[in-house]
């Protein structure tokens, strides 16, 4: 019984500062600060909303994202007045002591959202589900079109860019570095 008493409060320290299912004021002195946030898939169908406002009216969605496996980022901005997430498993703001997400020794990673350089490194992958592969290179992780470098759907081959900043994949399986 003493390890559960302590295992309580340890538990309740990690997870503070998370977000979980729910809607968010957004700001520097509400939960969902600016910056950059991240959550683990796990096979959840897990959503996100960064947004303007309270109405509940389509335009007020600045940008979104569904995904269901893998490491995922998204970039709340210093002007978002919100933010909604629902069936991931939490947010956490990243800072220097949060796990890294990088590929195995035979520089394979799954789908997810990935820093380039930081987690993946740059290179020519392929994918283990090419017929329904969807890949992004992307400038950051803010969710809006405008950050896509460049995508594809249904190719299982992408160069990653030492210059790209971030790169994402769905339903591709596991990439394998093959030069």
């Amino acid at each position: 019984m003493r390890k559960l008493a302590l295992a309580i409060p340890i538990l309740a320290i990690a997870l503070s500062g998370c977000l979980f299912n729910a809607t968010y004021q957004a700001g520097p002195s509400h939960n969902a600060t600016p910056g950059l946030w991240h959550t683990w898939g796990y096979g959840n169908a897990c959503y996100w909303e960064r947004l303007s406002g309270f109405g509940g009216s389509f335009p007020e969605i600045i940008a979104n994202g569904f995904n269901t496996d893998g490491p995922r980022y998204v970039e709340i901005e210093p002007t978002d007045v919100g933010f909604h997430t629902e069936g991931c498993v939490w947010w956490r703001a990243d800072d220097t002591f949060d796990q890294k997400f990088p590929p195995t020794v035979f520089g394979q990673f799954p789908d997810g959202d990935y820093r380039v350089g930081v987690e993946v490194p740059p290179g020519t992958y392929s994918a283990t589900n090419p017929e329904h592969c969807y890949w992004e290179r992307l400038e950051g992780f803010s969710g809006e079109f405008d950050e896509i470098i460049a995508n594809d759907f249904g190719s299982g081959i992408v160069t990653i860019s030492p210059s790209d900043p971030a790169f994402s994949s769905s339903s591709c399986g596991i990439w394998t570095k093959i030069a």
